[in-house]
């Protein structure tokens, strides 16, 4: 038995196949066994300096385990089968230390491969802990003189370097690996040292002397070229980049290395196939309108006078209904289309008796219109790619307004207008951001002004090269029936037809907008 002042700290080192217990400041009150049992081969005990050294040669492979409990510190070994090899007071309050080296490493797909261990502390310090990893690991570990507190832990048969890095994330370490150097500082620390670093490694690059050179620049805009540089990030604090629209140059004072940089990326942008091409782009637009008017109409009328007494008996037209025949009478019925010069016809029956007091006139006039227009309109234009461009060609309307002291005018435009922004894929192929108007003026709406009649497409497409796409129409068909008649007489079978008036009218709009777009190469300008 060992007895102590009850304040003791042990320290445990495994060592290979060997424990080495030091615990201070006792004083032993038993002998040493002179027998050891497997897997125990002997126990060696001696003063040393103000504490006594125990060291436990262990047979190879032999795991073991150092618990505390009340006032003693027990070691199992556990070999072929567990026993209890020393028993050793202890003034430690529920602090053990334990140890399960391994014979060898075993490959492991895991993130941790170090040796496995056990370790039940209550509230201990942690720079102990390391010390024990360090003896554990066979790492030489350096602990940063701001690394304190206290821990309490129980981790069974966990490899150490797992071990480790839980401690670590706990208080907020972080490991530095040099060699089979472990440095453990606040992350607060190694932020810093890491900020230093960079630092210091920024100034070692950004020294040296500054060189001057111009590149020439032939397909590429230099503004977004330089662009391209700056975002990039391929110059130092030190360096500037300028550009001379006049001579198409840039210019870049800078670090040789970070200049030959630049150099390679001008040289990879600023090419003739990449950037030396344009696009025709071709709209045309297709408007077809029909108009059929169909009108018929009918004047008939009779009269019959006859003198009796010195009166006269007169049947026919009245003035009041407007328009003659051929023998002068008005008409009965007065539904004539809208026949004039130039538009439709009419065919007039009539018949006079010899006595002159019997009248009849009859009148057909028919009109049949068909009218048809195709407007076709073709805007062009030829742009760089990824270049907007525009066209346009109208007119401007201005409508006067009044105010409380003067008359202004207002502006409104009636054109026809393309506006677009070409990209070439890598394949060939084209995209177009497209804005198409066609716009005209209609019929007058009020005394001075008009309406203006819009037909506006906004759309993004992609196309071949050279080919023909349709990107939108618009169809509309209008049809009306004008009828005109007498009350009543209108609706007696096939008399019927003496009596009315119709009009047929049917009006169809269509518009159709096609886009061709072909890539225009640089050497065909040639």
């Amino acid at each position: 038995m060992i007895e102590g002042n009850g304040s003791m700290v042990p320290d445990v080192f495994p060592v290979d196949d060997r424990i080495v217990v030091d615990v201070p400041d006792v004083v032993m009150a038993a002998p040493l066994p002179d027998e050891a049992v497997s897997p125990l081969k002997s126990i060696r005990a001696g003063k040393y300096r103000d504490k006594v050294r125990f060291v436990l040669d262990l047979e190879e492979g032999t795991n073991f385990d150092v618990t505390a409990i009340g006032s003693a510190i027990i070691i199992t070994l556990q070999g072929g089968e567990a026993a209890v090899v020393e028993e050793i007071p202890s003034g430690i309050p529920a602090e053990a230390v334990a140890a399960v080296p391994e014979p060898e490493r075993r490959q492991n797909k895991g993130k941790y491969l170090g040796k496995r261990i056990s370790l039940d502390f209550q509230d201990a310090d942690i720079v102990p802990i390391f010390r024990l990893l360090a003896d554990i690991s066979g790492y030489n570990i350096v602990v940063n003189p701001g690394v304190s507190g206290k821990i309490t832990l129980k981790l069974i048969n966990v490899p150490w370097d797992q071990a480790l890095d839980l401690i670590l994330r706990t208080f907020s370490l972080s490991k530095v690996e040099e060699g089979n150097i472990i440095r453990i500082v606040p992350t607060s620390v190694v932020a810093k040292e890491l900020s230093e670093i960079t630092r210091a490694k920024k100034a070692r690059a950004e020294a040296g002397e500054l060189v001057t050179r111009i590149f020439p620049i032939n397909y590429a805009e230099i503004n977004k070229l330089k662009d391209a540089i700056d975002t990039a990030k391929l110059l130092s604090s030190r360096g500037s980049i300028t550009t001379d629209e006049r001579g198409s140059t840039i210019i870049i004072n800078d670090l040789e290395p970070n200049i030959e940089k630049a150099s390679e990326l001008i040289r990879d942008i600023d090419v003739e196939y990449m950037q030396a091409r344009q696009v025709m782009i071709e709209a045309k637009i297709v408007e077809v309108n029909t108009d059929y008017t169909k009108d018929l109409g009918i004047q008939w009328g009779a009269g019959y006078s006859r003198a009796r007494q010195g009166s006269t008996i007169q049947v026919g037209g009245i003035s009041q209904i407007g328009g003659t025949g051929f023998s002068g009478n008005n008409f009965l019925v007065n539904m004539p289309a809208a026949a004039g010069s130039g538009t439709g016809g009419a065919i007039g029956f009539g018949y006079v008796n010899h006595s002159l007091n019997f009248a009849l006139d009859l009148q057909l006039s028919a009109l049949e219109s068909t009218k048809k227009g195709k407007v076709l309109s073709n805007p062009r234009v030829m742009t760089m790619n990824n270049q907007e461009a525009k066209i346009t060609q109208g007119r401007t309307i201005y409508l006067p307004v009044a105010t409380a002291d003067k008359t202004d005018f207002k502006a409104i435009d009636a054109l026809l207008s393309l506006t677009v922004t070409p990209r070439i894929a890598p394949g060939g192929a084209i995209f177009m951001d497209l804005d198409i108007t066609k716009d005209e003026p209609g019929l007058s709406v009020t005394e001075g002004g008009v309406d203006v009649i819009k037909n506006t497409v906004k759309t993004t497409v992609l196309v071949n090269n050279s080919d023909t796409i349709v990107i939108g129409g618009v169809f509309k068909s209008a049809a009306g029936v004008d009828n005109a008649a007498v009350p009543t007489l209108s609706k007696i079978p096939f008399l019927g037809r003496l009596f009315k008036k119709e009009k047929n009218v049917e009006t169809k709009n269509e518009i159709l907008i096609f886009i061709t777009p072909t890539i225009v190469e640089f050497s065909s300008l040639k």
